[in-house]
């Protein structure tokens, strides 16, 4: 049906043709994709009061408006924002209010060719993306990334294409609408020293969303800024700002955030420095169906895996080559089989030439790091 609103617009981005109004009852996204007068859009700004008439459809998760005309009656003042309630948020309320809310830093982006940055911020013990506008004085990743932040904007979602949702996020319309609250300390090695088997684990005093470090050994450098750490029997993911030229056997300090995202802990976010070179651990002889009863049983037992449940860790297994794909250009992946496992195994472009050659059905002997994916345990 065709309506008509009348409201504040409280997020006017210029590189996108939606937009937010709110009234004393709500909000509502609005898309001016069909108006043609292209400068009226464009010069939108936050605090201008509307009145919009278009199809409200159903949108991508909250209802939205389809604009077919808009009018500028004049500036009012913009609402004032809600305290955010942290369970609402994350199960999809307050869609497209003005809310306030205080957080961790703990990710930037900021993707040439955008007016906006990314950020992602802890909030609650929960992470959530939130953009902003570029380029603010003061507001890079120096500055930022660490720092507690009062942020006041406009609740969006991330939804599936069922409408669903996912994930709340938040849009920053003005520079004072983000307000640095406590600022990080300019060394990030002045984070607490967290042993490598310890991260992610049981606290009297629970690791905050500020940065933390740990150390090991280098077992695995892959392309871009991804590599992986092992102490032992335990290894982790680390996912770098700028790791610079690592090679396996540097034993290298990191300090970065806990991301749980895989429901195994990892590190994200980090910044390295190489303190020495190490023992790279002799990989350990398990097959992927011993990992797998090795893990379940401690999830049916309620324990913690022993002597590891191997995500991270070096391993070498016998198995039997399915196939061979190249996923992109210098970047490929084998499909293995071994007892009642079906795994795949990527490898990169210094490989990729040999591994091609090999046919369908070859045996092999399989070393390098193991990720195991788990479902998530309780307790």
């Amino acid at each position: 049906p065709e309506i008509c609103i009348r409201g504040v617009v409280t997020l006017a981005v210029p590189d996108r043709v939606d937009f937010a109004v709110q009234d004393a009852t709500g909000g509502i996204w609005v898309t001016a994709a069909d108006i043609a007068d292209a400068s009226l859009r464009s010069a939108l700004k936050c605090g201008d009061e509307v009145e919009v008439r278009g199809l409200l459809d159903r949108g991508g998760f909250a209802p939205l408006l389809l604009a077919r005309d808009l009018r500028v009656l004049g500036d009012v003042p913009l609402p004032q924002p809600l305290q955010g309630d942290v369970m609402r948020l994350f199960i999809g309320g307050d869609n497209c209010r003005r809310v306030e809310l205080t957080g961790v830093v703990q990710g930037y982006r900021a993707d040439q060719g955008r007016q906006v940055a990314s950020l992602v911020v802890e909030v609650a013990g929960r992470r959530m993306v939130v953009q902003m506008p570029k380029l603010l004085r003061g507001m890079g990743r120096r500055e930022l990334v660490d720092s507690t932040v009062r942020m006041v904007g406009v609740v969006g979602a991330i939804r599936n294409t069922r409408g669903e949702f996912l994930h709340p996020q938040l849009w920053i319309a003005r520079p004072d609408d983000i307000t640095v609250v406590e600022r990080p300390s300019a060394d990030p090695f002045d984070a607490p020293l967290v042993p490598l088997d310890e991260v992610g684990r049981f606290r009297i005093e629970p690791q905050t969303g500020h940065r933390m470090q740990t150390e090991g050994v280098v077992t695995c450098a892959l392309p871009g800024r991804r590599f992986y750490l092992q102490e032992g029997l335990t290894g982790i993911r680390v996912q770098a700002v700028s790791s610079g030229t690592l090679s396996v056997g540097d034993r290298v300090g990191v300090a970065g955030f806990i991301e749980m995202s895989r429901q195994t802990a990892g590190i994200t976010e980090a910044t390295v420095r190489k303190i020495g070179t190490g023992i790279v651990p002799e990989p350990r002889q398990i097959t992927p169906d011993e990992v797998a009863t090795l893990n379940t049983e401690a999830r049916r037992r309620g324990v913690i895996a022993d002597p590891s449940n191997f995500d991270g860790c070096l391993v070498t297994f016998p198995a039997r080559l399915i196939e061979v794909n190249e996923v992109k250009p210098g970047t490929g992946r084998l499909v293995l089989s071994c007892g009642l496992s079906t795994l795949s195994a990527s490898f990169d472009g210094e490989a990729l030439a040999a591994l091609g050659r090999l046919q369908t059905g070859s045996e092999l002997e399989v070393t390098g790091v193991m990720e195991v994916q788990l479902l998530g345990d309780e307790g």
